[in-house]
């Protein structure tokens, strides 16, 4: 049986980030380190990895979150679940990049003929803006593929990397889920634009990645499985009683 999306108030969105800030502080150095592990590749002139590798961390992001609630293994459901959507997620990057790449193109004549217009002091303040720092790289890839593709992509990384599908039908439930939720929208264009302004202080990249990433979690359950969250106890070794 085929999971299908149901429609949800927009109020559902405020439980998901709220949940999602919760879920992220249960295991925050996983977080850290998954960014940490894709941070080098920005100081290898290689921006366009990490460009691709976007949709991966984002869905790498989501298996932690699965783990974090479920407070089982990390590596062992990454195993699971991403080895055997790495296929499907490059062929899905493949089809997405070129679409990401020309909003990418459109944003940069846009900026350079304000430029041009404004005078020479503009393109000094921007560089000063965006330095090219790995963080900074991360923070632009992230705004670009969620300013592109942001309402399919909050539905279709979940449902890659979280149920075994095949790609058309994928791509079909998430623009499914899509239109029946279409505050979705302006849900990722802010999470763009936040991540725009985080170049401002690439440190919010760790704090900003996790959220999001829980949040794409929580409303993936929250709009085909009807579910909000719900931890896992962790188990607590039993302190033996001390006889007086």
């Amino acid at each position: 049986m085929v999971i299908q999306p149901r429609s949800v108030p927009p109020s559902h969105a405020l439980r998901w980030f709220s949940d999602g800030l919760r879920l992220s502080a249960r295991r925050p150095l996983w977080f850290v380190l998954l960014l940490v592990l894709m941070l080098p590749l920005g100081m290898w002139a290689s921006a366009l990895i990490q460009f691709a590798l976007a949709p991966t961390l984002l869905g790498c992001g989501v298996v932690l979150a699965l783990s974090s609630e479920h407070d089982s293994s990390f590596p062992a459901d990454l195993g699971d679940r991403c080895a055997a959507s790495c296929r499907r997620m490059a062929l899905a990057t493949l089809a997405g990049a070129p679409i990401v790449l020309l909003v990418a193109m459109m944003i940069s004549l846009l900026v350079q003929s304000q430029e041009v217009a404004r005078g020479d002091a503009a393109p000094a303040a921007a560089a000063a803006i965006f330095s090219f720092e790995p963080a900074n790289i991360l923070l632009i890839t992230l705004f670009l593929w969620f300013v592109a593709l942001g309402p399919i992509l909050w539905f279709f990384i979940p449902l890659l990397v979280l149920e075994k599908l095949p790609l058309k039908l994928t791509l079909a439930l998430a623009v499914r889920a899509y239109s029946r939720n279409l505050y979705i929208a302006i849900i990722t264009s802010l999470i763009a634009m936040i991540f725009a302004f985080g170049t401002l202080l690439s440190i919010l990249l760790f704090p900003l990645f996790a959220v999001v990433v829980c949040a794409m979690y929580l409303s993936y359950r929250d709009i085909f499985y009807g579910e909000a969250l719900k931890m896992a106890t962790r188990a607590r070794t039993a302190v033996p009683a001390t006889s007086s």
